[in-house]
């Protein structure tokens, strides 16, 4: 078989199989029960054994990987799936950087056939699906009553695809995170520690690595510091890179301007 890549045969299969449980343990495919307590973001196995693709979008750092490891652990631990029968790819590992169209996903998932899983029904994952032009083709062409795919986008796909919208913590899951929702039981005791907490929750954001983080507690600045990470990455690694945009610190400029007033009127001329 001819690999329309810059990989061969050999160095594609080697980079799946680090990738994927058919070749590492099994045990802690989830390292984290964080969304857990977040119903409407999982995936139940009816959704996950019907025909049609599943998509997740979100920002970054939303919780979308965690989602779809999650649906992985729940087929190979509690439905007793054969990890051969799942094929994983994240499209951020930085092998694949030069490789990104449909060719990379069409040659991943024939190597994947021929190696591991001939003849069995296949839950192909894909994280971050929105670096291949034009993937909405390899969809419609692979969904398929064998082939379960579920992916993940960090920009909005089409309508017509219908998404699952994955989002930060809202301000009620963050309390159920911090195990302070029976506090909301009787606000009026508990104001000011529900104040307290939303404070914190303004300053922090829902963002799930950060709550997640057991070190020393963080200092207002370094919570600045790891959310401008954040906002860096999603126009760096998402919008210019999607769009193709030349003049990156005008978009920042105007990312920033935008921070700054949310719900307020704003023309970047002014």
């Amino acid at each position: 078989m001819h690999i329309n890549t810059k990989l061969n045969y050999s160095e594609l299969f080697e980079i799946l199989k680090l990738q994927n449980w058919w070749y590492k343990s099994c045990d802690n495919i989830v390292h984290t029960d964080r969304d857990s307590k977040r119903p409407e973001y999982s995936l139940c196995i009816d959704e996950i054994n019907s025909n049609d693709s599943i998509l997740l979008q979100g920002p970054r750092y939303a919780g979308k990987t965690t989602i779809i490891k999650t649906a992985i652990d729940l087929l190979i631990n509690q439905e007793q799936i054969e990890p051969e029968q799942i094929l994983y790819m994240n499209l951020e590992d930085h092998h694949f950087i030069n490789l990104l169209e449909a060719k990379l996903l069409e040659d991943s998932l024939e190597i994947y056939k021929e190696r591991i899983n001939p003849s069995n029904k296949i839950y192909f994952f894909i994280d971050e699906i929105q670096k291949i032009d034009n993937y909405e083709d390899f969809l419609s062409k692979h969904s398929s009553e064998n082939l379960k795919i579920i992916a993940t986008s960090s920009l909005k796909v089409k309508d017509s695809l219908k998404a699952k919208n994955v989002f930060p913590l809202s301000f009620k899951e963050y309390l159920d995170f911090k195990k302070l929702t029976d506090k909301t039981e009787n606000l009026e005791e508990n104001k000011s520690l529900i104040k307290k907490y939303f404070y914190d929750y303004l300053k922090q954001g829902g963002i799930l690595d950060l709550l997640e983080d057991n070190t020393e507690p963080h200092r207002d600045h370094e919570y600045k510091e790891h959310l401008m990470d954040y906002f860096n990455s999603v126009l760096l690694e998402d919008v210019v890179e999607k769009y193709k945009i030349r003049n990156t610190r005008v978009l920042k400029q105007i990312g920033i301007a935008l921070a700054n007033n949310v719900s307020h009127f704003f023309s970047f001329n002014k």
